[in-house]
């Protein structure tokens, strides 16, 4: 192996021993993008439909019952 290689495994092994250690903190972050990137659509199918804040509103409402309906 080269010296680039070395180098190249160690950072690597860096960065997941970092991802890893700080995964309780970062994991509701990418939690969260990936229900905005999902409900995004269908906010905006609802604003089109209604008025501009009461359907996203409902959607936001139902999101967070339906979070602190499921058991931790």
């Amino acid at each position: 192996m080269s010296r680039i290689q070395v180098w190249s495994l160690l950072g690597l092994a860096a960065i997941i021993w970092l991802l890893a250690l700080l995964e309780p903190i970062l994991m509701p972050f990418f939690v969260s993008m990936i229900l905005a990137y999902l409900g995004d659509p269908l906010t905006d199918w609802l604003e089109a439909r209604g008025s501009r804040g009461g359907w996203p509103l409902a959607w936001f409402s139902w999101c967070c019952r339906w979070r602190s309906a499921r058991p931790v």
